[in-house]
């Protein structure tokens, strides 16, 4: 479990960066939406569109057992700031390009 969340957890300045995407979208930092925020993008960087159930299988190996109704919850608050995008039923994608073209958080949680 404890390997898990290393492969998930980002380095301290990756993290800021997750923070400050929730600051400039105007949402309260949790360790919950921030985690949820990394796993999506490492996720996205292999298949572009993550389901929620993959998310939720992510984070439950990473140590953050979420509810489903839990991780909805952030995402619509996140979908809200304009972080992720719906993308299908229960399916997301990252949101809010950078202005080089690239996910804010591109690299973030590269293996």
């Amino acid at each position: 479990m404890r390997e898990a969340t290393a492969t998930l957890r980002a380095p301290h300045g990756e993290r800021s960066q997750a923070r400050r995407l929730l600051q400039d979208a105007g949402l309260r930092h949790s360790l919950g939406r921030q985690m949820i925020i990394e796993a999506l993008w490492r996720i996205a960087a292999e298949q572009d569109v993550v389901g929620i159930y993959v998310l939720q299988d992510a984070l439950s190996e990473a140590g953050a057992p979420l509810s489903v109704l839990s991780i909805r919850q952030a995402l619509r608050r996140l979908e809200a700031g304009g972080l992720v995008v719906r993308d299908g039923v229960d399916r997301y994608r990252p949101g809010r390009r950078a202005n080089d073209g690239h996910y804010p958080c591109d690299g973030v949680l590269a293996g």
